[in-house]
């Protein structure tokens, strides 16, 4: 029963979210580097 309220929390929304910012930050982090490379 314990398990119930957990359920209702979406777990997509929070993996959504994840996945998201660690592409963000992926992005952010591998053009950071490509520019360091060029110059």
């Amino acid at each position: 029963m314990d398990d119930e309220p957990i359920k209702l929390i979406d777990p997509w929304q929070l993996d959504g979210r994840m996945v998201i910012l660690t592409q963000v930050l992926a992005n952010l982090f591998f053009s950071g580097a490509y520019l360091g490379i060029n110059e």
